[in-house]
């Protein structure tokens, strides 16, 4: 649904939404043409142009609907990053990429933006059919820190690797969210990013959120590590004891020569002790919307020759305040109105279509099913509120689990539940459910365990394109043995197909996207 037309627009600054008689004027926007342009700007213009940026993406976003949270939350980092970094020469990888609207307006495609999501628009993830800067063609999370260790190998290999003895050399950066890097295959990646002997940037871009809370150990980790001493106060001890060693004061020459002396300050720099174990140097946290500071640690950062994270502290929606405090509705919110008043009247998130959804049938069916059966248990992997899993979780809280950004350890658990007598099941989108494949057979299929997958954005979901696009499921599972498919026609047969299911097999429930 359209957007309702508009006397007065919001403007967007940094930190706060205002009203206005007229849109803000783009000043420097409209001059980056690419990164080039972008370097040309001195540093206390980018908090300018960063304001204009988010002025961009909502209202766009307004219009056509799409990942606004997550891009606001982003927009200061993205930019401090390509004004450090060559991305036509060096390699930047997004896990995930949702987030990738800063980036895409930094590299030419301003004129693709008025046609976001759309045929013959800017695309809602990286692309690399529609841009160079777009190394893969992405959409599920966690992949990112292992295609980046295999680009930095690959470039090693071919003596295009950066070094202190090949300046001309391609670095690498990636970017991951705090809820994707809890991902198996991410874990994975770090574990061997570690055994690199060359520069290798992990950005980790915390800002508590994943589409709904993150959960699990990590999560809590990362909530401890928020209240460490962040990297302004390391820099300025380090500068300090600096002044007594021979040589330079560098991030990489301090890291060099203060040794098993320096064990103390170097604790400084390893604020985040987990991921010393991965053998990689850790530097933050830092404030992801302080542009100055993070073009400091940046450049630091792009000098030094081992693995590092650079933990970097952000506000999802940043910039516009109904996103800052309702970042679950605004991750992709439909197409919404800002009205004329927004202090009084406040901004209404609009429904893509009228009536109830699959999505809202089938919450309102397993919520009924577990009110008569205190047997049935069920999971989601970070997807409460798309799956309609909330409101079940919401009545029956010791009977529902959001595991995160997990979807293999879902399905393994429930099939460990389903081992032990209960009755599991298993909501998540079907573009998805391809990450637990292996699960589904193994664990499921062959042991003959009733695990019943609820399959919402089955079919082709629209705007987020062939990543999200859920016609891969029926394929998939159809092969597995003794394995039940089943479709509601509509609302009323939601009920009746959730109660169903054999004892002994593994049943796929498909919700379509409507």
């Amino acid at each position: 649904m359209p957007p309702w037309p508009r006397k007065r627009s919001a403007r967007i600054t940094n930190g706060r939404a205002l009203t206005g008689t007229q849109d803000s004027p783009m000043k420097l926007l409209p001059s980056i043409a690419g990164p080039a342009d972008l370097k040309k700007l001195s540093i206390e213009q980018l908090p300018q142009l960063a304001a204009e940026v988010r002025q961009a993406i909502c209202d766009q976003v307004a219009k056509s609907g799409g990942h606004l949270a997550p891009n606001l939350g982003v927009v200061d980092l993205t930019i401090a990053m390509h004004y450090v970094f060559d991305f036509g020469h060096d390699r930047l990888l997004w896990d995930v990429g949702h987030q990738c609207y800063t980036h895409k307006l930094l590299t030419g495609r301003q004129h693709l933006l008025g046609k976001l999501r759309q045929r013959g628009g800017m695309s809602g993830f990286p692309e690399p059919r529609e841009s160079n800067f777009d190394l893969f063609s992405v959409g599920h999370a966690g992949t990112g820190i292992s295609t980046a260790v295999g680009v930095a190998r690959g470039d090693t290999l071919g003596g295009e690797g950066w070094s202190a003895d090949n300046a001309d050399g391609r670095r690498v950066a990636v970017v991951i969210g705090d809820a994707s890097i809890v991902n198996g295959v991410a874990m994975e990646g770090l574990n061997n990013a570690g055994t690199l002997h060359r520069q290798f940037l992990v950005v980790l871009n915390d800002n508590g959120m994943s589409i709904a809370k993150p959960q699990g150990a990590v999560a809590a980790y990362f909530d401890h590590v928020r209240l460490s001493q962040g990297y302004s106060e390391f820099k300025k001890t380090a500068r300090e004891f600096a002044k007594h060693m021979p040589g330079g004061s560098t991030l990489a020459e301090i890291y060099h020569r203060l040794g098993e002396v320096s064990k103390n300050l170097a604790h400084e720099v390893h604020t985040n002790g987990w991921f010393e174990h991965f053998n990689l140097v850790t530097v933050g946290p830092v404030d992801g919307h302080d542009i100055k500071a993070l073009v400091d640690v940046l450049n630091e950062a792009k000098e030094f020759d081992r693995p590092m994270v650079l933990h970097v502290k952000t506000v999802k929606g940043k910039g516009f305040g109904f996103a800052e405090q309702d970042s679950c509705t605004f991750h992709s919110p439909s197409p919404f109105n800002m009205l004329d008043d927004m202090e009084n009247e406040g901004c209404r998130v609009e429904l893509k279509k009228s009536g109830r959804s699959f999505t809202a049938a089938f919450g309102e069916a397993m919520t009924d099913l577990m009110a008569r059966d205190p047997k049935v248990v069920a999971c989601t992997a970070a997807m409460p509120d798309g799956t309609g899993i909330s409101k079940v979780q919401a009545k029956f809280p010791d009977r529902v689990w959001d595991t995160g950004i997990c979807e293999s350890h879902a399905a393994d658990m429930m099939c460990g539940l389903a081992k032990t007598g209960w009755k599991p099941f298993m909501a998540v989108y079907s573009t998805f459910l391809q990450r637990a494949f292996d699960q589904c057979f193994q664990e499921a299929a062959l042991q003959g365990l009733p695990l019943r997958l609820c399959l919402d954005r089955a079919g082709l979901v629209g705007g987020d394109g062939a990543v999200h696009h859920g016609f891969c499921d029926i394929a998939m599972l159809s092969v597995l043995p003794n394995a039940v498919i089943m479709g509601a026609l509509d609302g009323p047969h939601q009920p009746p197909l959730s109660a169903r299911g054999s004892a002994r097999s593994l049943h796929q429930h498909r919700l379509p996207t409507v």
